[in-house]
């Protein structure tokens, strides 16, 4: 089992790092199922998952809405689509699609389609806990009724990462991440109450498309990652959905490295980059993470 931890003080901090070693972990940022799966690849006793949040009570996303502004709505009163990530929506969205829905009149996403059901969903839905792969279909006057499968495991991904054997910290919020002299870094605020810099053996952003190119975009612009040094840990592609992301990029410093890139879909806009930047990023260093969410 994990053992859950949250410092309130600097000294409940320091007897934490007498036993451990922080400078030998992997530094997990986020707890979601990206967290997760880094997790079960990984396969190692010195893992430490941050999370800024404490812990989930359902009660409070009671009477929760959210807004459409894209070309695709959504359903404004469902807490699983306001709450808990976006991009896992779209994501479900897409792999609850059936043939008819998916490739529309478009014969040549007839192949991609059957990539996708036949491989990718079949392994993530495994991940996920459903217990087959195939979509149940009626027909009901002139709808079709679809079966989801019954999914065994939880929707909160924290509930799992507790069966195994590392350290998670709750309310413990990442406000850089950066590389010097020494290696690696966070510079982590616990409880709201200190921050901390601390080194690790390597670091991984799982808290989201959205959040992690907003933490490395402000560690560049705080000078704590450099254009001509620093190993980028992520590539040039994010996607999301319009109603959850477009508000928070208005305005983008001039001399920050990323630029806001608009996409055909006006519910999608993506965040990467820019093009001179991308050119000079090895790619063993630009797919990074990737190889990870491979294993």
């Amino acid at each position: 089992m994990a053992n859950l931890n949250r410092f309130i003080n600097k000294d409940k901090y320091l007897k934490f790092c007498e036993l451990h070693k922080l400078e030998e972990f992997y530094a997990v940022v986020g707890s979601s199922f990206a967290a997760l799966s880094l997790v079960e690849g990984l396969k190692s006793k010195n893992i430490i998952v941050f999370e800024k949040g404490g812990d989930f009570n359902p009660l409070l996303l009671r009477g929760l809405r959210i807004k459409n502004n894209g070309t695709f709505s959504l359903k404004e009163n469902s807490i699983e689509e306001s709450v808990g990530g976006a991009s896992n929506t779209w994501t479900g969205r897409l792999s609850e699609m059936n043939h008819q829905e998916f490739c529309g009149k478009n014969k040549e996403a007839s192949k991609i389609f059957y990539d996708l059901s036949t491989k990718y969903y079949k392994k993530s839905w495994e991940f996920f806990g459903f217990k087959n792969f195939i979509q149940a279909e009626k027909n009901v006057t002139d709808f079709k009724e679809r079966v989801l499968p019954e999914q065994k495991k939880p929707l909160r991904a924290e509930k799992l990462l507790k069966n195994h054997n590392i350290q998670i910290v709750i309310e413990s919020k990442i406000t850089a991440v950066g590389e010097d002299k020494i290696g690696s870094f966070l510079l982590v605020e616990f409880s709201n109450t200190f921050k901390e810099k601390i080194y690790f053996k390597k670091i991984i952003l799982a808290n989201g498309g959205l959040h992690s190119s907003l933490l490395l975009k402000n560690s560049f612009e705080k000078g704590f990652l450099k254009s001509d040094k620093s190993k980028i840990i992520s590539k040039n592609y994010m996607n999301h959905p319009k109603i959850t992301f477009y508000n928070f990029f208005t305005s983008i410093p001039s001399f920050s490295p990323f630029v806001l890139r608009d996409k055909n879909d006006s519910n999608f806009y993506g965040y990467s980059l820019s093009d001179d930047l991308q050119k000079i990023w090895p790619k063993e260093y630009l797919f990074y993470i990737s190889s990870y969410f491979k294993r």
